[in-house]
C-alpha cells in the first residue's frame, strides 16, 4: 500500500482492509487524542492508468466525529489531459477552503460555505458509512476524473438514506454485527468502527477483503 505520509510513531493501529472491486487498499490510525487518519491507496494503474492516494483526518468522536480534511494526490499517465494533480480539503469556521493544483498551473483556491448538515466525504467505499449519520444532509466529495474540465472541483450531493436494520455478515469465517443502509441505489453494511464491510450494486455484493481491526 502506498501513501502521502507514513504511519508516525503515535499512531495506534486501528483497521485496514481492501475493497478489490474498487482496486483500493486502506488503513485507519489513531492519534493520542481520538482523531482518526484514514489512509487510501486507490490503484488502477494496471486498469485505465490512473492512481489516487487520499489521507482524511476524522476529528475525535467527543468533537463530532466528522472528516474534516483529507488531502488527495492524483496520477495518470499520457493518454489523459491531467497527469497529476494535489488537492486539500479542509472545513474551518464553516467554511470549506480547497486548494488544488494541476500539473504545472497555477494553483487554485476556493472558499465555500459550509453548513452544519453538510458532509465533507470522498465518494470511496471506506467514508460511504459516514453518510448515514444523518439522515438529511449535503455530502461534498469531489470529480475523481482526469479528463474532467472540473477534475477534482468539489460536487455536492443529498443521497437518499434508509435504514435497513441490523444484520449479522459473515467474512472470512468470523461474525460481524453489521447496520444495513440503502444509500440511494447502493446498500451497505457498515460495522461498529464505522467500516463499511460490503456494499452492493446492480446485484453485486462486493465484500472487504483481508479485513483486520483492533478489538
Amino acid at each position: 500500500m502506498r501513501y502521502i505520509h507514513p504511519v508516525g510513531i503515535h499512531e495506534k493501529f486501528v483497521a485496514s482492509g481492501e475493497y478489490p472491486h474498487h482496486h483500493s487498499q486502506w488503513s485507519v490510525h489513531q492519534f493520542p487524542d481520538g482523531a482518526w487518519m484514514m489512509r487510501v491507496d486507490w490503484d488502477k494503474r494496471a486498469i485505465d492508468g490512473t492512481s489516487i492516494l487520499i489521507e482524511a483526518w476524522r476529528s475525535p468522536i467527543a468533537e463530532g466525529g466528522t472528516i474534516d480534511r483529507f488531502d488527495m494526490w492524483g496520477f495518470a499517465d499520457k493518454n489523459y489531459p491531467i497527469q497529476q494533480v494535489k488537492a486539500r480539503y479542509f472545513v474551518v469556521d464553516n467554511t470549506l477552503e480547497i486548494s488544488l493544483q494541476i500539473d504545472k498551473q497555477p494553483q487554485l483556491i476556493q472558499s465555500h460555505r459550509f453548513t452544519s448538515d453538510m458532509r465533507l466525504l470522498p465518494d470511496m467505499p471506506l467514508f460511504w458509512g459516514y453518510m448515514t449519520a444523518k439522515s438529511a444532509q449535503t455530502v461534498v466529495s469531489c470529480v475523481f476524473d482526469f479528463a474532467s474540465p472540473q477534475a477534482f472541483l468539489p460536487v455536492m450531493t443529498q443521497p437518499i438514506i434508509t435504514s435497513l436494520g441490523e444484520e449479522t455478515l459473515i467474512i472470512a469465517e468470523k461474525s460481524h454485527f453489521t447496520q444495513h443502509y440503502q444509500i440511494d441505489n447502493r446498500s451497505v453494511w457498515i460495522d461498529t468502527l464505522g467500516i463499511v464491510l460490503a456494499y452492493e450494486q446492480d446485484d453485486v455484493r462486493h465484500v472487504v477483503r483481508n479485513y483486520a481491526r483492533r478489538k
